[in-house]
């Protein structure tokens, strides 16, 4: 970093100004109440991110999970089992197995 303040004479100069702005201790806690603010912001968003992660995971296992007992309940209906039946076996409704089935391509 030095080369390039040593290059431009307008960034010697704003580190001149940071310098003294920065030394004052009233500007100092300033700044340094800034950085922690961004800290915790930064902490705040990474927080965020990962909780959206982890929601988008348990979203995508419970479509999962829906699948399978659609697909099963399909192979029940197929072997015969009566529709009643094959609700009470998956915990589906007559109307989930009866719309799966129709948009399943034959």
């Amino acid at each position: 970093m030095n080369t390039l303040v040593k290059k431009n004479p307008k960034l010697k100069k704003v580190f001149k100004e940071y310098d003294s702005f920065s030394s004052d201790p009233k500007n100092k806690s300033l700044l340094e109440a800034r950085r922690k603010s961004q800290l915790y912001i930064n902490t705040q968003v990474v927080a965020a991110k990962i909780e959206g992660i982890e929601i988008g995971e348990l979203k995508g296992i419970e479509k999962g999970k829906l699948a399978g007992k659609l697909e099963t309940a399909l192979d029940f209906l197929h072997f015969g089992m009566p529709l009643q039946q094959v609700c009470k076996v998956t915990g589906l409704t007559e109307k989930q197995i009866l719309d799966f089935k129709k948009n399943q391509v034959k």
